[in-house]
Formats: structure tokens, sequence, C-alpha cells
């Protein structure tokens, strides 16, 4: 074997290598294995290289319907979001590594954009991890969704459309200038990143915190001191209105 074939060999084996190694992170974290700052940390907060903005404050929460930890978070963070806070906005914002993950997000805006998510949002997060189903195909997910405020035809028509596309693209890459490196990930006014591993009341409360002291006008700091405030009412999510943008 001359120098060059071992070169070609060294190559496809390190290609292969690093496509393993995305296909298996991929699939830890669109099930959630890994989650928004963890690693054991018990900071509330990671402050992201990013400018803030407060103008309005906008929280967002990166999430995967096939994300266990995104199911757990959810009822906390529906019930904070039925009462905002004036100039807070709470976006939505599914996204993923693997295939699933982007059939289920393109799911997640073909529902908004129709206005019949608040009847199916809770319904696939059950199928998911309660029913253990999964969903691999566009008329799998139609058939579920059926009579369900929408029918089998119009689901797949509106989701297959190119629009729909371009937007899951956008949310993917929004993930990706946040640095999002697993679901759930929420960030706070542009700046901030929850540490979503500290369970859903201490993600709440620290949410209410930083928009707090940004209202406030003071910096909020990683002070041993815990926000006052926890999630009350942990119910279904709320309906949302059709004239929002598909990508909140």
């Amino acid at each position: 074997m001359n120098r060059v074939e071992k070169a070609r060999i060294a190559i496809f084996g390190g290609i292969g290598l690093l496509f393993a190694i995305v296909l298996v992170y991929g699939l830890l974290y669109a099930l959630g294995f890994v989650h928004g700052v963890s690693g054991g940390s018990q900071d509330p907060y990671v402050e992201l290289d990013r400018p803030m903005e407060s103008n309005p404050i906008v929280v967002y929460e990166f999430f995967s319907y096939a994300c266990i930890h995104c199911w757990d978070l959810e009822p906390a963070l529906a019930s904070w979001s039925r009462n905002l806070p004036e100039d807070v906005e709470f976006r939505k914002v599914h996204t993923g590594l693997t295939t699933e993950a982007n059939l289920l997000g393109r799911t997640h805006l073909t529902l908004k954009f129709r206005n019949v998510l608040a009847q199916n949002h809770n319904r696939i997060f059950r199928a998911i991890h309660e029913r253990g189903r999964r969903f691999s195909s566009v008329n799998q997910v139609a058939d579920f969704v059926d009579g369900q405020g929408i029918s089998t035809d119009e689901f797949t028509r509106i989701m297959q459309a190119k629009r729909i596309g371009e937007l899951q693209s956008a949310n993917d890459v929004l993930a990706r200038e946040f640095g999002v490196l697993a679901t759930p990930s929420v960030i706070v006014a542009n700046k901030y990143l929850v540490n979503a591993g500290l369970g859903r009341e201490r993600v709440i409360e620290t949410i209410e915190y930083l928009i707090e002291e940004i209202v406030a006008g003071r910096e909020p700091t990683l002070a041993e001191e815990e926000p006052a405030e926890t999630a009350e009412g942990l119910e279904e999510g709320p309906e949302l209105d059709q004239e929002q943008n598909p990508s909140q």
C-alpha cells in the first residue's frame, strides 16, 4: 500500500468518525440527554458574549418535541407565559440536529401557522413521551393531527410548502447563532442562558429574576440569594395568535 492510498484511507476514516460523532450527538441532543448549561453547574445562568436587548425583552426557548426535558419544562413555561410582563415576549423555537427533529420542527411551524397548535402541542409531546410513539414521515404526523383543527391534506400541503422549510432553516440558524448545544435552552434578552438543568421551578425563578433586574436597569449578578417568586398553576400551554410570526 503506497502513501497515497494510506492518506486516502486516513481521510475517509476521519470523515467517517466525524460523521458518527455528529450523528450520535444529534440523537442525544434531540432526545434531551443533554440540556442547556447543566454539566453539574449550579449557576442559575451564564452570560453569553452578546449584547443585551431589552426593547422588548425576548425570552427564547429552544426545544424539541423529542426531548424529555423539554416536556418536563413545558407546563411551567406555559403557565408563566400566560401573564407576561409588559414589553416581554416569549418565543418557542423548535430545533435539533436529526431528521426527526427537523420533521417535528416543521410540524410545530405548520400547526402554529394554521393556528391549531393549542389543540396539538401537548398531544404530540404525550404521544412521544407517554406512549413511546415516533414520527418518521409527514404522513405519520398528518394522520396523527387529522381532525384536530386541521385535515391530513391541509397539513401535508402547508408542511411541504417552501416557506415552512425556510422558517425551520431560519430557526436552526438562530440556534447556531446563540450557540445552543442542547434542548431545552432558555435565553433571556439575547444575553443570558438559563441553566435548565436545575429544574423547572428554578428556571422560572431565574427568568423572572433576570427580567426584574433588566427592567429595573440593574445588571444581573450571580448573587447567592434566590429569586423570590416561583412558578404556579402548571397547566397546558396557551393558544397562539394566528397573526404571530410562525418562528416565534
